[in-house]
């Protein structure tokens, strides 16, 4: 513990914006410059207003809820809370991997002594069944002695809903056992008080985004031959979320034939 109370001491909290939270309990800071605002993100409104909202009232003060974004991969989930950096001056990531979340209950006790607000970023997050991390994360959540102070909040993305992976054999059982076991793995979801659905765009939302970029980044391109490429592009791919629109855009504008 001492170890951890001298290094964060020693973190320039004023230069940086920010860190990694490591397993050797180190918060590590990190140079880096978002590319995105929420102007740039294409799609998902009624997510990024909830998202700024919740993370505006925690600048000012208010308590506010843990957030969940979850759906379909490649949708904007971690871009949405990194743009959170170019939208609020005042905010501060730390990103904490998965098999590191057990120790989030000493990361706070140094936090809650900082005069910053502090973002706790887990992305890509899911538990097996037998994950210890599961219940570490739920007591962390709610329920735990040590719960977040009053200036750190939780964002985590994943692409399940319920954050952890089911089985069939899960769910077999006599009644009361079933309600049991559901119950246990939908708990964790749960403990997060806003829980924002990102999915693959409809058809209508795929020509819009598809439009939206390629009018950022292509000059005096034809529209249609554009749409024709993408398209192409998310059959091969097998799927047209943002990003794969994206990439799409990046290959044609590097004259690479898709």
């Amino acid at each position: 513990m001492k170890i951890i109370e001298n290094f964060i001491e020693k973190i320039n909290f004023k230069k940086y914006r920010t860190f990694l939270f490591e397993e050797n309990f180190k918060l590590k800071p990190i140079e880096m410059k978002e590319e995105y605002s929420f102007c740039d993100l294409i799609g998902y409104e009624k997510q990024k207003q909830a998202i700024y909202n919740n993370t505006k009232a925690f600048l000012e003060g208010l308590k506010v809820n843990n957030i969940l974004l979850y759906g379909d991969a490649g949708c904007g989930k971690s871009t949405t809370i990194r743009a959170l950096l170019n939208e609020f001056s005042g905010i501060k990531i730390i990103q904490v991997f998965k098999n590191n979340l057990i120790n989030l209950d000493k990361l706070f006790e140094k936090l809650a002594k900082q005069p910053y607000k502090f973002i706790i970023f887990a992305d890509d997050i899911s538990f097996d069944d037998t994950d210890n991390t599961f219940s570490t994360m739920k007591a962390v959540l709610e329920g735990s002695i040590v719960k977040c102070p009053n200036n750190v909040v939780i964002y985590a993305t994943s692409n399940r809903r319920h954050l952890i992976k089911e089985s069939f054999q899960s769910r077999i059982g006599d009644e009361i056992h079933l309600k049991d076991t559901i119950s246990e793995l939908n708990s964790l979801s749960e403990r997060f008080g806003l829980n924002l659905l990102f999915m693959k765009p409809s058809n209508n939302e795929f020509i819009e985004i598809s439009k939206k970029l390629a009018q950022k980044y292509l000059k005096d391109y034809d529209e249609e031959e554009v749409l024709a490429k993408i398209k192409r592009h998310c059959l091969i791919k097998g799927t047209s979320s943002p990003r794969v629109i994206q990439q799409a855009i990046d290959l044609i504008r590097a004259n690479i034939e898709i």
